[in-house]
């Protein structure tokens, strides 16, 4: 199978989503190639279903994820647009999210992996480094088996095909651009506010699991505005560059403190929340090392999140 290419940004201009190129305006009166924009980014996951089914790597669950959360958003871009009846399209996305959690289980012991295998170790841990490496071993079999069977239940028949044939269907109508660009500008407007939202809570708690929230928030925000900046719609490569830098810093959080919350207890499926909750057993390989990173880790992220809450929301003034 051919490797599947995919642009985040396409045919960016520099520069921020500045208001006066931003506003809901701007987007819906230069709507262009969102149909078909959508239609590739839509046969593209199913691509890359494919490629994960056939071989779930490392870098192929990574881009299993990312493929499925930017399919997401134009599920509900088009759902806003009455493109797509909204019972199919709900249970499609739901299928589409019990992928991507499994996915993400597995994405985590990847990365605890790479930190048992490439930290340094305090003298005499290595029996305890050997029963981490089994442990994370076996889990990961366990969750690719389970990745495998659900991605073997949609990846023989392709799962967007009803929603590329509602956007061909729909594609003689002349007005199809400006609906879907003004749904668009409405995702864009609310995913911002909900970022914007997320992050003040983190800021408030000073909560890495609550900035974990709005780093996810911060994902749609950007998966959303990606389309816009592609088709020339608005101008977001600033943005889309601004999101991805507060999303390394948060998914670093992330995974330091999953660490610590898998150190603690290795036996155990251990939830995100549990790393503030608990502290790291004797058992715990760098509990010292980990903690340090965490606490660095937590105040850089809360600086970003507030430096984030100055950011414009696109689209969120009316015409």
């Amino acid at each position: 199978m051919p490797a599947a290419k995919d642009d985040s940004h396409g045919r960016c201009r520099a520069g921020p989503l500045r208001r006066a190129a931003s506003t809901v305006t701007e987007i819906q009166d230069r709507p262009r190639g969102l149909a078909d924009l959508f239609s590739q980014r839509l046969h593209f996951t199913y691509v890359q279903i494919l490629h994960a089914a056939d071989n779930p790597a490392v870098a192929a669950i990574h881009d299993l994820r990312v493929a499925i959360r930017r399919s997401g958003e134009i599920i509900h871009v088009l759902i806003r647009a009455n493109v797509l009846a909204r019972r199919p399209a709900r249970r499609l996305l739901r299928t589409l999210q019990r992928i991507r959690r499994v996915a993400g289980d597995i994405r985590d012991l990847d990365v605890l992996r790479s930190l048992a295998e490439q930290s340094p170790s305090p003298p005499g841990s290595a029996r305890r480094r050997r029963r981490l490496l089994e442990y994370t071993g076996r889990r990961r079999a366990t969750l690719l088996k389970k990745l495998r069977r659900r991605l073997q239940r949609v990846s023989g028949k392709n799962p967007f095909a009803f929603l590329e044939d509602a956007l061909a269907s729909a594609r003689g109508a002349p007005e199809l651009e400006r609906r879907l660009a003004r749904a668009l500008a409405g995702r864009i407007a609310d995913n911002g506010k909900k970022f914007r939202r997320a992050g003040a809570r983190a800021l408030r708690e000073r909560s890495p699991e609550l900035a974990h929230r709005a780093r996810i928030a911060g994902k749609r925000w950007r998966y959303a505005c990606e389309p816009a900046t592609q088709t020339g719609l608005a101008d977001g490569r600033k943005l889309i560059d601004q999101l991805k830098h507060l999303q390394k810093t948060t998914g670093e959080l992330h995974d330091v403190c999953f660490a610590l919350a898998s150190l603690a207890a290795p036996e155990q499926q251990v939830s995100f929340a549990a790393a503030r909750a608990k502290k790291p057993g004797r058992e715990s390989l760098w509990p010292a090392e980990l903690r340090r990173r965490f606490a660095r880790l937590l105040q850089r992220t809360l600086s970003e999140l507030a430096a984030a809450q100055q950011w414009e929301l696109p689209g969120s003034e009316a015409p």
